[in-house]
């Protein structure tokens, strides 16, 4: 199934804009010898908790309620609910618009990182040709709760709040619903109507990840490795790589000259 562009969603205008993901050495390790993109269940996301819901401030104003009302109260706990049940359909796979290095964006994984490069047009021919089905979006991630066009469950998983700015997204994801997913799962015995689901969507059905087949070598252009990163490490990530008989560069990352000065 062609990849899609998110509901009102937007691309990099040059298809060539350069695209980094950055990820642990365990992960790339995966990615190599399976040669599967990894989504995570938007759900289940640490780095956000709020990931796919909006702002209650643009809820309580979308529903015309009022947050110190009671009845309000429970309505917009019912609204949060069931926008968070939504989203337990989107997987996720998240990337970085490359505009230069900086230090910040290698932190999180110290000495075990490194980063595939590849460009917006390849990543989206990459999930066009996966032989998989799924219904798969792509586009840039907004902004800022301005950028709310409008109420739709498409649009809030794109659009995040403005702290995560600096991450300048590129997001993949599979839409993955489940047809027999009811939304009702904040409901607490007395019909309380609680701000989240009391419990987990259905393991049988669904999955806290899905993976989706590319063609590596048509993906990725080089691979980067942390600022930090040892000899050994590199030597270890250029095995990975010929283990699985490809042939793709490996580079030390730009930063690794101020090695000694970064904050990790």
């Amino acid at each position: 199934m062609p990849v899609k562009l998110f509901t009102n969603g937007s691309e990099p205008s040059d298809p060539d804009a350069p695209v980094w993901r950055f990820m642990d050495l365990w992960k790339f390790r995966d990615l190599i010898s399976s040669g599967e993109l990894f989504f995570n269940r938007a759900d289940l996301f640490k780095q956000d908790e709020q990931e796919g819901i909006p702002p209650e401030e643009y809820l309580t104003r979308a529903h015309n309620l009022n947050p110190l009302d009671v009845d309000d109260r429970l309505t917009l706990n019912h609204h949060l609910a069931d926008l968070a049940q939504g989203r337990e359909a989107m997987f996720v796979n998240c990337s970085y618009l490359f505009d230069e290095e900086k230090a910040y964006t290698w932190e999180t994984y110290g000495t075990e990182g490194v980063a595939i490069v590849t460009t917006y047009g390849r990543l989206k021919a990459a999930l066009d040709a996966s032989p998989d089905s799924d219904d798969a979006h792509l586009g840039l991630v907004r902004y800022g709760m301005e950028n709310i066009s409008r109420y739709n469950t498409m649009v809030f998983i794109t659009t995040k709040r403005k702290e995560f700015e600096r991450d300048r997204e590129v997001r993949a994801m599979l839409w993955i619903r489940d047809e027999y997913a009811g939304h009702n799962r904040h409901f607490d015995i007395n019909n309380f109507p609680h701000d989240r689901p009391l419990t987990p969507p259905d393991p049988s059905r669904v999955k806290g990840f899905h993976r989706k087949a590319v063609d590596i070598p048509a993906l990725i252009i080089e691979v980067v490795t942390n600022p930090k990163a040892t000899a050994d490490f590199i030597a270890e990530v250029k095995q990975i790589i010929a283990d699985a008989r490809y042939s793709i560069p490996v580079r030390e990352s730009d930063l690794a000259r101020y090695a000694s000065f970064l904050p990790f």
